[in-house]
């Protein structure tokens, strides 16, 4: 588990690695150095510890012959030999730069004039509940904004033991409570109830108010919900279909041939799951490309799926394509609470276009809408028109901007 986080902590702060190394590492021992740098490349790639004896001995053959002129040759090669690189040793110095790594957040957060804290509670792809703690501060170098940990819970997921977990710790790491001025959460029961909820027995313990905000992102994936069960229905089908084809490896095989064999845009189909509900976009996009390979692959296994024969199954999936762009949009590090919403603003705006474009049957907006259209000459569009206009009450009554005026 130790060194698991010293990973996670390698990859998440990669970008200052090179930093950290000068700061961290007093040594004037180039030897020291270069081992602390190699085993934080094998971390950062996600490599095997024990992967750093292969790179010694991959880097001795390539020096024997890239240092043939040389007339140190053989310093050089010595050098490289007495380096470290046991498994061992790459472990060791992989958690002490993490620790290093995680010192200099702590100090950053701590020497901050104000800081938020982020609280999800979610499922990670193993189906083990993690509670994951972000913090976010300014500092002479700007903002930042970094996972403290993820805390598995050590009974339920109720409000109490989310808000123990917390402050359990922040006081391990030792990070100062006095400065935090607000807290981000996905509005769920546990997170926002009037009495046992994790906000307020947060502000209770610290003994007194702070900002609250319900996460964006997960306030658009709740308007997102709002879709007609009808259209809803096509995202299941869809995942049920993906996983006859690749759930069997010599049904995998066979379809990635195919579509080898014809040239597809694409050479394979993408899972989809719960836990990674940003790639539903893409899914879909790859899916209704290779539409027609697919409804040949399963005749050919015997396979049938009467929906795909229905005219009107392909009018359902072009607007998701536009929420995995917004999606997309609101990810990333850095970006503010004012950007963030002003993406979802204009994608509020769009969808006025969106209805007008489906109400005039122009469909500019809908390449796959309108490639079905021109192919079957008729189109019904109620299934398009009703889930634009829920979604466009759902963006509008989580995502109003109140004006106040002198």
């Amino acid at each position: 588990m130790k060194e698991k986080r010293a990973v996670l902590e390698l990859l998440r702060k990669a970008d200052q690695s090179k930093i950290t190394l000068k700061k961290w590492m007093k040594s004037t021992n180039s030897s020291t150095s270069a081992h602390f740098v190699a085993a934080q490349e094998i971390a950062r790639h996600g490599k095997q510890f024990t992967d750093g004896e292969y790179i010694k001995e991959l880097f001795i053959k390539i020096s024997e012959h890239l240092c043939l002129d040389f007339k140190n040759k053989s310093e050089i090669v010595q050098k490289i030999s007495d380096m470290p690189l046991s498994a061992k040793t790459v472990k060791d110095r992989a958690i002490k730069v993490a620790e290093n790594i995680t010192s200099q957040l702590i100090r950053d957060i701590n020497s901050a004039p104000a800081y938020s804290n982020a609280c999800d509670e979610s499922k990670d792809v193993s189906d083990i509940q993690q509670i994951a703690l972000l913090c976010r501060d300014v500092n002479s170098a700007g903002p930042q904004e970094e996972i403290i940990e993820l805390i598995p819970p050590k009974g339920q997921t109720w409000g109490e033991d989310i808000c123990e977990a917390m402050l359990d710790c922040l006081e391990t790491k030792e990070i100062n409570t006095t400065h935090l001025v607000s807290a981000t959460t996905d509005g769920a029961p546990s997170m926002t109830g009037a009495q046992k909820g994790f906000v307020i027995l947060l502000q209770k313990s610290l003994e007194r108010k702070l900002l609250i905000f319900h996460c964006i992102l997960q306030q658009e994936a709740l308007c997102t919900q709002t879709f007609p069960p009808e259209c809803t229905e096509v995202m299941n089908l869809v995942i049920q279909i993906v996983n006859k084809i690749m759930a069997k490896g010599l049904n995998h095989q066979q379809f990635c041939s195919l579509l080898e064999e014809v040239d597809s845009t694409y050479s394979d189909l993408l899972l989809h799951s719960k836990v990674r509900w940003l790639s539903k976009g893409e899914v879909l996009k790859q899916f209704a490309v290779c539409l027609e390979l697919v409804k040949t692959f399963l005749e050919s296994k015997g396979l049938t799926f009467p929906e795909l024969k229905q005219p009107d199954w392909m009018e359902k999936l072009d607007m998701t394509v536009h929420l995995n762009m917004l999606d997309r949009s609101l990810q990333g590090k850095g970006g503010t609470a004012l950007q963030m919403l002003e993406e979802v603003l204009a994608f509020k705006r769009k969808m006025t276009v969106f209805a007008r474009d489906v109400q005039r049957g122009t469909l500019s907006h809908f390449p796959f809408l309108k490639e079905f259209k021109e192919a079957h000459n008729q189109i019904n569009y109620e299934h398009f028109q009703r889930a634009i206009t829920a979604m466009q009450t759902a963006f509008g009554e989580r995502f109003c901007p109140s004006l106040s005026l002198p």
